[in-house]
């Protein structure tokens, strides 16, 4: 009707040209037209609108989406339909055009849409825009509508968790933004303010960073540089000294394992550090380990990854004191104080960021004592031993600035104690004992709990057999309660939590007395304490048990875990659907 002229009752006039339509649907579609016609004003009675400054085949696409709801976007007409929708105070175009913006974001794009969004205020595509900008910032530098970003916008990005590169490549981007232009030099504090100085490497500070021209003619960022030499050798105490500044770029959940062997008499061994990626469910190797042990106790403070004694061979009496440290922000290694005592099939728990080494056994015997690491004095101490004669084969966990201690071995039987441990109180209690007597079992801190799964424990039949039980710990009322059993029983697993459910990995499991009856593990299944459910991961590429896991955090950088965002969006969550579903 509209094409016909039929019963069109105003006529709309933009830059000398006019096109007829019906009020009713212009109402309808535009808020601003609703009020022109039903207010009074003198365009509803005359029938003429004149609309000043628009443009007029902006204003053709409109009127023709508010009769059909369909418009031909595209980059070259998408600012002047989102000027027209704000005039016209129509919300559903404004929103359909910000949806165009989102899908349309690329490096070739993001000069314009950034300008739309900024002058617009459309914040869903700005926030959108930043994080596409922060993840491809290698590209996004090496173009001019980096150089021509405002300083609010160039600070916005360097500030970000998100962004994808190096910090010697931020620090790079921000002095060729700021020597593109002279009249930039006085926003260097502003910029360099967001630079992590200590999360680039020494000899680049050195070398670099100590020699650039802004740096040296700037006394903040003298102070930033001097920090950061400081942090970096004062090695040993970094956990300690963690704040904004340390604190890595584009960091992924991910699950990290380290050692392993493929049977329990100590063939096939492995010092590889691996993670899971994410994004592609596939085991990738980050880094080896300074030396081959296994069975490892493992700690994590602030990020930084403590591994602990070990074994060399198949039997404790290899048992290791050594004891290193991995930095996930740099993949390297440091190697701190040996433990005062060879130790393996013992726990670590950190506590007030100190490590605590409890029981185990080495070449000696079996051990009762138990050592705490200082990382500010790099020195182990020993400190209140258990409350029992010896212990190994047992798991810890922290919980409300607790260490707990629960089952293992005392000589050759198997414990259902539960013990627990207050720094402030320097003594060991033993708390409600488990159900089940068990050894060689895993145990995690959640959600206010205590679960403990698997291991080893004695039949009534008193044959040795791989337990598929799990218990949960109530502090606050000092008990026990059965849960659900797991898919696989597993003794000795790596395990670990990621995203709200614990992991168990590999790992031993035997239900006869031969030794014909050990297998070794590829299994992985995950636990939702929330619905008590199992569920069935992703298997090891291979079998292996003696396995240290750990939640680590991984930037997209150090790792290769980063991709474009489409392809994040599409596959972030891929790899836990298995155990999620």
């Amino acid at each position: 009707m509209r094409h016909d002229g039929k019963l069109c009752d105003v006529i709309l006039e933009a830059g000398g040209q006019t096109l007829a339509a019906h009020k009713v649907v212009l109402a309808i579609f535009s808020d601003y037209f609703r009020a022109m016609f039903t207010a009074g004003m003198m365009e509803a009675k005359s029938g003429k609108v004149q609309l000043v400054g628009v443009n007029f085949s902006s204003l053709q696409s409109v009127v023709t989406f508010a009769y059909t709801s369909k418009i031909t976007l595209s980059m070259e007409k998408v600012e002047n339909v989102v000027d027209l929708s704000f005039y016209l105070q129509c919300a559903i175009l404004t929103n359909l055009c910000g949806d165009f913006l989102l899908s349309n974001i690329n490096i070739s794009t993001c000069a314009k849409i950034s300008k739309v969004a900024s002058d617009y205020h459309m914040l869903m595509v700005q926030g959108r825009l930043d994080k596409f900008l922060a993840e491809n910032f290698a590209t996004f530098v090496q173009t001019d509508a980096f150089l021509d970003l405002p300083m609010f916008k160039v600070a916005c990005l360097l500030m970000s968790n998100s962004l994808n590169v190096s910090e010697e490549d931020a620090f790079e981007a921000a002095l060729k933004w700021l020597c593109h232009k002279k009249d930039r030099l006085e926003f260097t504090n502003s910029i360099m303010k967001h630079i992590r100085f200590p999360l680039m490497q020494i000899a680049y500070l050195e070398n670099n960073v100590a020699t650039s021209s802004v740096v040296y003619g700037n006394s903040s960022c003298q102070r930033k540089l001097e920090e950061a030499l400081r942090y970096h050798k004062d090695q040993y105490s970094q956990p300690l000294q963690q704040n904004a500044c340390t604190k890595p770029r584009a960091l992924h959940e991910c699950l990290l394992a380290i050692g392993g062997i493929k049977s329990r008499d100590g063939r096939g061994r492995t010092n590889k550090v691996q993670y899971l990626n994410p994004l592609t469910s596939q085991w990738t190797t980050l880094t080896t380990a300074k030396d081959c042990l296994t069975h490892r106790a493992v700690a994590v403070l602030n990020n930084f990854v403590y591994l602990l004694g070990g074994e060399a061979n198949k039997s404790s009496r290899s048992a290791s004191s050594t004891c290193w440290r991995y930095d996930p922000r740099f993949n390297s290694w440091l190697q701190v104080a040996s433990l005062q005592q060879p130790r393996a099939d013992f726990c670590a728990c950190v506590l007030d960021e100190k490590i605590y080494a409890i029981g185990g056994r080495n070449a000696k015997g079996e051990l009762s004592s138990v050592e705490v690491y200082c990382p500010s004095s790099n020195a182990w101490q020993f400190t209140t031993p258990l409350n029992v004669k010896s212990l190994y084969g047992h798991a810890g966990a922290t919980l409300d600035r607790t260490v707990y201690v629960s089952g293992g071995n005392v000589g050759w039987e198997h414990q259902d104690a539960l013990r627990s441990f207050c720094p402030k109180d320097r003594k060991w209690i033993n708390m409600a004992p488990m159900q089940i007597a068990r050894t060689f079992h895993r145990m995690v801190a959640m959600g206010g709990k205590l679960f403990v799964l698997g291991g080893t424990f004695l039949s009534t039949t008193k044959v040795l057999k791989t337990s598929a039980t799990v218990e949960r710990y109530n502090p606050k009322v000092d008990q026990w309660t059965m849960v659900e059993d797991m898919l696989v029983p597993m003794s000795e697993p790596g395990c670990t939590i990621l995203e709200g459910r614990i992991y168990l990995l590999g790992g031993l499991t035997r239900n006869t007395t031969s030794r014909a009856g050990v297998e070794t593990l590829s299994d992985v299944q995950s636990y939702d304490p929330d619905r008590d459910v199992w569920k069935a991961a992703w298997d090891l590429p291979e079998a292996w048990t003696g396995m240290s896991c750990w939640q680590g955090k991984l930037s997209g950088v150090a790792s290769g875990a980063a991709c474009a965002p489409e392809q994040a969006a599409a596959s972030s969550s891929s790899w836990l659907e298995s155990a999620s579903d």
